[in-house]
């Protein structure tokens, strides 16, 4: 069999590793409740973590910034960087943790897809296709920004590249009480 399936039940942490036999990467679901954190600050050697999200809302403190997040937020962290993680005096959150080597990406969507069927008729539509391709780009086949073209027809109008936006002048920086940035309060016991 090609895949792994489970289920996650409701629990203050799940880790998927053995449960999906994963092997590129660590993946758990944490639940903290109200006014509840992690009970440690922690940093990895190699491994980046990217946290979703997915219900409620509550802070991280990350190298002495406090970071609020809610849900639908995602947070990359390097893995040098001390995090903990805290829900808000009067919510819980939940939060999925995928956890990988940094810098081991090589190989991605369109770059690493492999088409193995043809759609059929009836499911096509006014579809688009992104052109990823940095080998056509530089043979000069495609604009140097990303080429979009409707599955039907001959729409093949360059789009502009995406705006940059630098923000970290857009957002000022959080005020921090020192004596919370030097040690983060004890977790109440439950």
């Amino acid at each position: 069999m090609n895949y792994n399936k489970t289920t996650v039940a409701d629990g203050a942490r799940t880790e998927l590793h053995d449960t999906l036999c994963l092997t590129g990467a660590e993946i758990s679901v944490n639940s903290l409740p109200a006014g509840a954190c992690v009970p440690f600050v922690h940093a990895h050697k190699q491994n980046e973590e990217i946290y979703g999200v997915l219900e409620g809302r509550g802070h991280a403190v990350i190298d002495g910034d406090n970071v609020e997040l809610k849900a639908g937020d995602w947070l990359r962290i390097s893995p040098a960087a001390k995090r903990q993680f805290f829900a808000a005096d009067d919510a819980g959150i939940k939060y999925i943790c995928i956890q990988v080597k940094e810098n081991s990406l090589e190989g991605y969507t369109a770059a690493d897809a492999v088409l193995t069927e043809k759609m059929p008729d009836r499911l096509r539509g006014p579809v688009f296709f992104v052109n990823f391709s940095p080998r056509r780009r530089r043979a000069g086949r495609f604009p140097s920004h990303t080429t979009m073209r409707r599955s039907r027809g001959t729409d093949t109008r360059p789009r502009p590249p995406p705006a940059r936006r630098d923000v970290r002048a857009e957002c000022p920086p959080i005020s921090f009480p020192p004596s919370r940035a030097a040690a983060p309060p004890p977790c109440p016991s439950s």
